[in-house]
């Protein structure tokens, strides 16, 4: 595996945990966003409560309706073993 994969595995695994998080506490997530007046206050705020990156609560912002469905949450969760499984392998010596 190339340190190119490896970085794109590591990027894609943190906005899909991210991801999951805001769709497993979609409440407090919905409430965050909801007292902001704006998509850089959501930002800040996601960022701060949820203790994410600026490109997680931007990926948590852009989520579509659809995104929330069950099916996609069988997606990630299978998603995001297939990333941590290929950075296993390859810290592995």
């Amino acid at each position: 595996m190339s340190d190119e994969d490896i970085d794109e595995a590591r990027q894609r695994l943190h906005i899909l945990q991210a991801m999951e998080l805001a769709v497993s506490r979609r409440d407090e997530v919905f409430a965050t966003v909801e007292a902001c007046t704006d998509a850089g206050e959501a930002r800040v705020r996601l960022s701060e409560r949820f203790d994410l990156s600026e490109h997680q609560a931007l990926a948590v912002l852009s989520l579509q309706i659809s995104q929330w469905s069950s099916g996609m949450r069988e997606w990630r969760a299978a998603e995001i073993a297939r990333c941590e499984k290929l950075l296993g392998a390859a810290e592995t010596p």
